[in-house]
């Protein structure tokens, strides 16, 4: 069953939401590098707080990342609503469930297309080990 136009009005206005929190995130994490206290800690000669300081600016920059990427997805289904192919597989062609669009509205994929994929390309989440 193809998603209603009803439905992609509120997926879009979801999408829109989630998208300006993303910037308000992508935000807050800049700000609080450029104002970050653990810049002091690498005047000071301690390995630990390198570390610390280290670390955190990693963590940041994958949060940075990641929303990042999402909001690319965010603007990619965006892109597709205004064109008329949003909620159509890109490997198969047919519509993809609107309960699937509903927990997942960036979805490119039908369930099975995706599982396929999945199986052959893997998950895309790369270990950390």
């Amino acid at each position: 069953m193809p998603i209603t136009p009803a439905q992609v009005a509120q997926l879009r206005a979801a999408m829109e939401r989630r998208r300006e929190q993303l910037f308000d995130e992508i935000a807050l994490v800049r700000s609080r590098a450029d104002e970050n206290p653990a810049k002091e800690a690498f005047g000071v000669a301690d390995v630990g707080d390198e570390s610390v300081a280290s670390h955190q600016t990693d963590v940041d920059n994958a949060a940075v990342e990641r929303d990042a990427r999402e909001v690319r997805d965010i603007d990619a289904a965006l892109v597709r609503m205004d064109d008329g192919s949003y909620g159509t597989c890109i490997d198969c062609g047919q519509d993809i469930d609107p309960a699937r669009l509903s927990v997942s509205p960036t979805s490119i994929r039908c369930t099975p297309c995706q599982e396929r994929y999945e199986q052959t390309y893997g998950s895309g989440a790369a270990s950390s080990l």
